[in-house]
This record gives C-alpha cells, structure tokens and sequence, in this order.
C-alpha cells in the first residue's frame, strides 16, 4: 500500500507501526524518489508517500522443546540531543532526566553537551529536565520538516536559540531577522535570505 505521510512521522514510526524495520523501507525500490528527494529518513514532510510491500512469510526450523531466541532489528530508536549555554558552548557534564510516557532515563551530558538515549520509535513527545534547577523543555520528537522547506528552516533556528516566529511556513520579517543573526553568527553575508550556504550552515550547526 501507500502510505501518506502525516506530520510527526518519521520512516522509524511508519515501519513500527507496519511491522517493518524502516530500512526494509527506506531501501525499498519503490520508494527510492522519496530517499533521494529527502536524504534523511528521520526528516520526513507532511504529502510524502511511502511506499509499504506486502509482508512475506518466513519459516525457521527449530527443535520442539527448547527455548529459541528471535531478534527484532531496528527497535528501538536513539535519541540524540545536543545542548548549548547562551554563548554556544557544550553544556558538559549536566544531570538531565528524559521523561517518555512511563519511562524516565536519567544521565549527564558528555564532552560535547551530548546525551543520547533508546527510546521508542513510535514515541512523539517528551520532557527534558535539565541540570539542579530541572529546567524543562518540552520535545515533539519527528516534528522537524526538511530543510528544503521554510517550516524547517524555522524550527532549525529556534533550536539554536534565534527567534524565527512561529513555524508557520512563511518567510516573513522575523523569520528572515532571525536569518540574518544566524548568518552575521556564522560569518556569513547578512541578506535575511535562503541560499545554499546558509542552508549547509544551519544542517552543520543543528546536526541534520
């Protein structure tokens, strides 16, 4: 079948939720368009088809009266997540604690402000409690559109701490503000404009 994709999914959510693991999917002939055209599977937009097969079944020989082991591939998910102060720099070493539903992982960050965590691919939405002061931020996880979209252009700049507006899809004043400080940041030429350049900088800074 045809799958449309709806905002929030992402190749991991759509194969969990049809038995897949999403590479099965992701390298799929049939939805080879849809690779090329995104690149990344974890950065899907709202229209996308994918395209699932048809389930085959699989026989395995085993001895009756044992105990046999079976390991599902693909499941489940890393979370990564990069923090920064308000001057850019990693935030090493901080306690956090990363709620999802019923689970909660506790850590600290690495060298790089890291921390990365297994959490379930079918998971949308999540709380991060950061340092002594559990400062909270709340996570849409699979929400981020592509960087080929101004949606996700937006969303790259308020994770790194510019104030693009709302992400709204218009390229508007302070969307295009926002542009600009990022550029003058990355000593690039100031226009408020979407370029190529500007685009290879923000998919560097943010990390996809």
């Amino acid at each position: 079948m045809q799958h449309e994709v709806e905002q929030g999914e992402c190749m991991a959510s759509i194969g969990a939720a049809n038995g897949y693991n999403w590479q099965t999917l992701w390298t799929h002939p049939q939805n080879a368009t849809l690779k090329n055209l995104r690149k990344d599977p974890n950065v899907l937009f709202p229209g996308d088809i994918v395209f699932i097969p048809d389930k085959t079944l699989r026989l395995e020989n085993c001895a009756t009266d044992n105990s046999h082991k079976f390991m599902l591939k693909g499941v489940p998910e890393t979370l990564r997540i990069c923090l920064l102060d308000e001057f850019d720099h990693p935030m090493a070493g901080i306690g956090y604690v990363l709620q999802i539903g019923a689970e909660s992982h506790e850590g600290k960050t690495d060298g790089n402000g890291e921390l990365k965590e297994n959490i379930s691919p079918v998971a949308t939405e999540a709380q991060l409690f950061i340092g002594k002061e559990r400062r909270e931020l709340k996570l849409s996880l699979g929400e981020l559109d592509p960087l080929t979209e101004v949606s996700g252009i937006q969303a790259r700049l308020a994770n790194l701490g510019f104030d693009p507006g709302p992400v709204d899809g218009e390229l508007g004043p302070r969307t295009q503000a926002a542009l600009q400080d990022f550029q003058e940041q990355r000593d690039l030429e100031p226009t408020g404009t979407v370029d190529e350049k500007t685009i290879a900088a923000l998919k560097e800074r943010h990390g996809r």
